[in-house]
């Protein structure tokens, strides 16, 4: 049986989608083809594949142009138009707020703010992020900036930040809005994460490791629509019906670094803010345990543990454990790691360990969780 033919034609460009398609294809034995589309620009007509992955006006292009397709093309992001009749998968804009409002809370916040250019001020993140704050309850600030230059942005957005109170959570609707708040915050002399907290939405490498500080961010799992938009695709280029209701991917969650790393209670709480770097910096460690927590941190356990109960968090053997746990999810969504190494690199030492917290505070297997990482 010849290979099936397949074009990712785009408008834009992330390589977490492009992996996402290219690792379906890989494992169908696809020859997968690229086209970097300008605007303005179409999907050329002659082209002889089988099936399209695409997104916006290149859509229609595929649609009208090359009708022998027969719909054998699949949407990235969702159509405003209610008239299109191809399937259609999207990271979840609404999903991903929730992610980052319930981390936040977690780490007892409750002043808010966002940032976000004039533009992009009604976007379905921005209008959900505000719809929820006001739901909570809690305080928000918005920070919506009407300059287009650089520089009168900068400024404006350094006595914005200037202006925030102690303790607020500001959320960003990607990676790149975040990094123009640290760079504000620096210059106006705004400490992160001791004053505020930042984050952002896309989990991009390539901006959240080279900021200082580390930029946190939620992962929409891009590579998880991209493998979702060429399994759809398969389904259909086999004749297989497909609904054409928008198919919706979870994020990750959120991946934290620097700028989010210090609570509400470590920053008014210098005990307890020693002892979490403590434990951050070492949990890692299979041996590592609560009396040598106490003993970096320079108290005694039972100090420690009184520590922690003035906050009202989980104890400092539990916390050790949903360390272990994040880590170990992290290396999951990674791939490519048998549970021995997983275990292992998250500082559990054994599946079975890994195995029983999993359980015990997710509700499934770490088997059961990797699998649901490709739905």
């Amino acid at each position: 049986m010849s290979r099936k033919n397949v074009l990712l034609s785009l408008l834009w460009y992330h390589p977490k989608i492009h992996e996402g398609v290219a690792h379906y294809a890989g494992e169908q034995h696809w020859n997968l083809h690229f086209q970097r589309v300008s605007a303005g620009g179409h999907i050329p007509a002659s082209w002889t594949g089988d099936g399209v992955i695409t997104g916006g006006q290149l859509v229609d292009d595929v649609i009208q142009n090359i009708p022998r397709l027969k719909g054998k093309v699949v949407q990235l992001g969702h159509a405003s138009n209610e008239d299109m009749k191809v399937p259609s998968v999207s990271d979840d804009h609404e999903g991903v707020v929730d992610a980052a409002i319930d981390y936040f809370l977690e780490n007892g916040f409750r002043t808010f703010a966002s940032f976000s250019p004039l533009a992009d001020s009604e976007s379905v993140r921005m209008r959900h992020f505000r719809k929820r704050i006001s739901e909570l309850g809690h305080d928000s600030i918005c920070l919506v900036c009407e300059y287009e230059d650089w520089r009168e942005r900068h400024d404006w957005l350094v006595e914005g930040v200037r202006g925030l109170p102690s303790s607020t959570a500001v959320f960003c609707q990607n990676d790149e809005y975040a990094s123009e708040v640290l760079q504000a915050a620096m210059d106006g002399g705004v400490p992160v994460p001791s004053q505020i907290s930042v984050m952002g939405v896309r989990n991009d490498a390539l901006i959240c490791e080279y900021l200082r500080p580390k930029l946190s961010s939620v992962d929409n799992n891009l590579f998880g629509v991209g493998y979702k938009a060429a399994s759809l695709l398969d389904q259909l280029m086999n004749g297989e019906e497909v609904s054409c209701e928008p198919h919706v991917i979870k994020p990750l969650g959120v991946v934290e670094r620097e700028s989010t790393s210090m609570s509400v209670a470590e920053q008014k709480d210098p005990a307890y803010h020693r002892a979490m770097l403590e434990l951050k910096a070492n949990y890692l460690d299979q041996n590592f345990s609560c009396n040598a927590l106490a003993d970096l941190a320079g108290m005694s356990l039972r100090n420690l543990y009184k520590v922690f109960e003035r906050h009202a968090v989980a104890s400092p053997a539990t916390e050790i454990q949903l360390m272990r746990l994040r880590e170990a999810k992290r290396l999951l969504e990674k791939g490519g790691l048998t549970m021995e190494i997983v275990a292992e690199r998250s500082g559990f030492g054994s599946a079975r360990a890994l195995y029983k917290v999993f359980r015990q505070h997710e509700g499934m297997s770490p088997g059961e969780y990797r699998k649901r990482l490709k739905l």
